[in-house]
């Protein structure tokens, strides 16, 4: 079994640009985080771009694409380079992106850079589409829970709460619930308590939700259920941590 992983993705520092899009479905879908609201293309031709400016620099070593087509295309990397023509210092950090996995992680060395793009090579007649690209520092747990979120483990809860992007709190009672995972160590250390509070900050909390892969490698979406800090237990010397994650959607896992 694995350690839990943390995905998370700050989509405002992030500013689309492509070589075609459809009205219908524009670029601005992919700031939303609803994995459902699609950027799509207004083309099948060759080649094309998903092209993001992050305003400087920036040190990443993943890239997590969810609802996209990239199986539908016939060669399909991730690039990155320091200027806006993407002709300098222009590196392929994934030469191969064609997947049928959704959400997809691909895992890399420390990259930095400014300007990074899906590259569509040859679409093969198919018109490119995506829903959310998350490019950034992965955290990936160094001590294994002793209390794991098991299946069996999992509560639905009849009312949910939804946390909005101005920090407003909306409530509703969907049929089915959703899935609370609930998790816990009794050891970590300064190391771990920094890693867990970097993602905390990028997700401010419980308001953005990020992806969390759990000790089986099942990937869920979703958001913190509340504002921790782990920095701040651990300089007061408490060394465990407890910690709800809760899915963003109604039917268990929205990601299945």
């Amino acid at each position: 079994m694995a350690n839990p992983m943390f995905c998370v993705g700050v989509l405002a520092e992030a500013t689309y640009t492509a070589t075609s899009t459809n009205s219908s479905f524009p670029l601005s879908n992919l700031s939303t985080y609803v994995p459902t609201d699609l950027w799509k293309s207004n083309a099948n031709t060759s080649p094309q771009y998903l092209m993001i400016d992050y305003g400087s620099a920036v040190s990443r070593n993943y890239a997590l694409f969810h609802q996209h087509n990239l199986n539908s295309m016939t060669t399909v990397s991730l690039q990155a380079a320091d200027s806006a023509d993407y002709l300098t210092n222009l590196v392929t950090v994934v030469a191969d992106i064609k997947t049928a996995t959704d959400p997809v992680l691909f895992t890399f060395g420390a990259v930095t850079k400014r300007y990074w793009r899906i590259n569509y090579a040859n679409t093969g007649a198919n018109i490119p589409q995506m829903g959310q690209v998350f490019i950034n520092t992965l955290f990936t747990s160094s001590f294994a829970p002793d209390f794991p979120a098991r299946v069996s483990n999992e509560d639905f809860e009849a009312t949910t709460e939804k946390v909005t992007l101005s920090g407003l709190i909306r409530t509703a009672s969907p049929y089915g619930g959703r899935i609370v995972h609930e998790m816990g160590w009794s050891n970590i250390d300064s190391a771990w308590a920094s890693g867990m509070q970097r993602v905390v900050q990028k997700v401010a909390g419980k308001r953005f939700p990020c992806y969390y892969w759990d000790h089986n490698g099942v990937a869920w979406y979703g958001h913190f259920g509340e504002n921790y800090n782990p920095l701040d237990l651990f300089r007061a010397g408490i060394n465990n941590f407890r910690m709800k994650f809760r899915t963003q959607g109604v039917n268990q896992n929205p990601l299945a």
